[in-house]
């Protein structure tokens, strides 16, 4: 704290000090994110939108910490939005990760999903998607005609479905 050039106040609770030095070196986006180093002091940044005891977690893996399994398991959602937002590039690619390997993708979840790898440009989850679909592709068709809630990534989901047409039909010029 008393060395701290920068103070994050994330969500109006809590205060996170941290030092430019560590910043522009670890997180350079997350650096670039508090904006201009104020050299008569101390620098305060707000945070909305990342809880506390997410944004811990994300500082303290700036400061060459590691996040442990059971916060990633329960968590990485929280956790890749936070790094996608803040610019910490290396925790929002473990969480990922994590989040892959730990979720059951269904035609229920799908459009969230896919919605969260498009917009937080996931690509392991992009890949995971892209995997169900082809496994699943008229059923996932048949679902989201029929159920019109939820996020609807069209643009990528008009990518996936061209990319599963059969080779022959796109050469018949069909697809």
């Amino acid at each position: 704290e008393k060395t701290a050039d920068v103070v994050f106040e994330v969500g109006g609770e809590e205060k996170f000090y941290a030092h430019w030095l560590i910043l522009r070196t670890c997180a350079p986006a997350l650096a670039e994110y508090c904006g201009e180093e104020d050299d008569s002091g101390v620098t305060t940044v707000p945070v909305t939108d990342v809880k506390p005891e997410i944004f811990r977690h994300l500082l303290y893996y700036v400061y060459g910490g590691t996040v442990p399994d059971q916060t990633f398991s329960e968590r990485s959602k929280d956790i890749i939005d936070a790094a996608n937002r803040l610019g910490v590039g290396n925790l929002k690619v473990e969480a990922e990760g994590w989040y892959v390997k730990s979720t059951l993708i269904t035609l229920i979840n799908f459009a969230e999903n896919l919605y969260l790898a498009e917009t937080k440009k996931c690509a392991l989850l992009k890949e995971k998607m892209v995997d169900f679909l082809v496994r699943n592709e008229e059923e996932v068709i048949d679902y989201l005609s029929k159920n019109q809630d939820g996020p609807r990534p069209e643009s990528m989901l008009t990518d996936f479905l061209m990319a599963s047409v059969p080779m022959e039909h796109k050469a018949d010029g069909d697809g």
